[in-house]
Order: structure tokens, then C-alpha cells, then sequence
């Protein structure tokens, strides 16, 4: 699930000394599952079915984050 994969992400992320931003993209829309999604170590928290446009907002916020 979700939340094995960014557990394993962070791992890396801590080994590597890397940063690998991740979107949870989720059914669940309620804003304690946003909050869990977040508190886990997603960066951003979409639902589902998603809007291209606030995908890539969502993206491009990440990648500007980055540099």
C-alpha cells in the first residue's frame, strides 16, 4: 500500500541523503485521511478521480520545491 511504499521512500530518502517528494493520489477524501496521508510523509494529498489540472499544479509545486 501507500504507506509501505513512502516508508520505504523515506528510508531511502535517509540512506541516500535524497529527496523524493511523493503524492498520495487516494479515494479516501476526508480530511483526517489527508492529514494521516500527510503526517506519513506524502508531500501533497489528491483524490480521487483527479483533475489534470490540480496534478499538475500539484507537480509543478513539488518540483519548485525542490530547487
Amino acid at each position: 500500500n501507500g504507506y509501505s511504499l513512502i516508508s520505504r521512500v523515506q528510508n531511502f530518502e535517509r540512506q541516500y541523503g535524497v529527496t523524493i517528494p511523493a503524492i498520495a493520489l487516494t479515494a479516501y477524501a476526508g480530511l483526517e485521511e489527508r492529514a494521516i496521508a500527510l503526517n506519513a510523509g506524502f508531500r501533497s494529498h489528491l483524490t480521487k478521480p483527479v483533475d489534470l489540472a490540480e496534478l499538475t499544479r500539484s507537480i509543478a509545486h513539488l518540483i519548485k520545491d525542490r530547487d
